[in-house]
């Protein structure tokens, strides 16, 4: 801290290894300033508002909320702040909660201000009567984009298959090739739907209450598992269900239940589907072999990933092996797990490539892989020997490319930032 003319510089207060302090705002009556600090060394960081005095002295914790982004000081009596919703939601909306001056403590519960769809505040302010209140609606919107595979050489120019300007996301071609499984939030929570190829306008699959996400085909096509979540409540964790539906409709049934961050994948040419969860305490992937109708489950194998790291993985489809990206420090690195005999093995591209996603072949012979950089995001074919071509190049993110039954098509998503300027009154 510093005088007007920026004399007589002071430490106000420093960060311990391995935390950070953002977003600096002055109280209302000038006596305290208020930040949010954060644990970095966390996956997802824990996030606290504390407040000091501005002449110096032990600063007090006003109190953490889950997936909290950004805040402002209004007046004596509140604080406003944003926060992420549960997920799978990526919605966030404006919260209070009231204050206690006298005690520099909070009072009451943290009050919901808005129930928006689809909006990120960031880089919130307000005005000096506090009856305005300004932030940068920030966020990415993932479109899902088809492009013919020729097999030799580069992509055909991809086309938008789904053409509703919400977050659209492949998880699953249908057996012959012709159509797509995705999940959106165009409802406002997300939805799955079917949509064919030659087709403008998708069908409904799941749709409901809730947040339904990650359809896959089972092994023998008839059903369609897919992730039922649940918001938490009362500080509980989310809570997700593993449901299975006929293909050709009909009601949904639970399989099991599991923690946030748990996938599945099924093979093709066997019977055999796997969940993969992340085991935060012991900082471990964990493998475990599934029944898609009995629930039954018995576990394959753990392996060591990076705390920071945000593995993908896919399942051979012969159910044999499972290739992994972003376990560990080694971002330039395919590694193979036979799950049977546990023998591994990896496939290094160099170290100018980062890999953030990945899937198999068809044929099961090769992966489909993307490499980001600050320039952008690339689709690769990477052969088993290491030997990789580019397919496809753009300067935004880009999802993982999900390949159909004949290798004739791959599906993925292009991510583009919109950042607006948003006003409310009245707050």
């Amino acid at each position: 801290m510093m005088d007007a003319n920026g004399g007589s510089p002071r430490k106000l207060l420093q960060a311990p290894p391995g935390e950070h302090v953002l977003q600096l705002q002055w109280s209302p009556d000038g006596q305290h300033v208020a930040y949010t600090k954060s644990n970095m060394e966390t996956q997802k960081p824990d996030v606290a508002i504390e407040i000091a005095s501005a002449e110096g002295g032990v600063p007090a914790t006003l109190f953490a909320a889950p997936g909290l982004r950004s805040f402002c000081w209004p007046d004596d009596n509140r604080i406003v702040y944003s926060a992420e919703e549960p997920p799978p939601k990526i919605d966030m909306n404006l919260w209070e909660i009231s204050l206690d001056r006298s005690s520099s403590k909070v009072s009451g519960e943290p009050r919901r201000i808005t129930n928006w769809a689809g909006v990120s505040p960031l880089d919130l302010s307000v005005s000096a009567d506090s009856k305005r209140l300004v932030f940068v609606n920030s966020g990415l919107q993932r479109e899902l984009y088809v492009a013919e595979n020729p097999k030799k050489g580069k992509l055909e120019t991809p086309r938008r298959l789904a053409l509703e300007g919400r977050n659209n996301l492949p998880s699953a071609w249908t057996r012959d090739g012709q159509a797509l499984f995705f999940y959106s939030d165009r409802n406002g929570n997300w939805d799955i739907f079917r949509q064919r190829l030659q087709q403008r306008t998708a069908e409904d699959f799941v749709v409901g209450p809730g947040e339904q996400t990650q359809p896959r085909l089972t092994p023998d096509g008839s059903s369609v598992l897919y992730w039922d979540y649940k918001d938490a409540t009362d500080g509980a964790s989310v809570s997700m269900r593993l449901m299975r539906v006929p293909i050709s409709g009909g009601a949904p049934e639970q399989v099991l239940q599991s923690s946030p961050e748990a996938e599945v994948r099924c093979a093709r040419a066997r019977s055999r589907c796997i969940l993969g969860e992340r085991d935060r305490i012991k900082n471990e992937l964990v493998l475990t072999d599934i029944d898609p109708v009995r629930g039954k489950a018995v576990e394959l194998l753990r392996l060591k990933a990076d705390p920071a790291a945000s593995p993908e993985w896919d399942l051979s489809p012969d159910g044999a092996t499972v290739a992994i990206v972003d376990l560990d420090d080694a971002k330039d690195r395919i590694r193979l797990v036979q799950l049977d005999s546990k023998a591994a093995r990896s496939i290094s591209l160099g170290h100018s490539k980062t890999l953030s996603g990945i899937s198999w072949s068809a044929d099961g012979k090769s992966w489909f892989v993307t490499s980001s950089s600050v320039r952008g995001a690339s689709i690769l074919s990477v052969q088993s020997n290491g030997a990789s071509l580019e397919l496809w190049a753009t300067s935004n993110i880009m999802g993982t490319p999900l390949t159909s039954p004949d290798d004739r098509n791959l599906a993925f998503t292009v991510s583009t930032r919109n950042s607006n300027a948003w006003l409310i009154e009245n707050f």
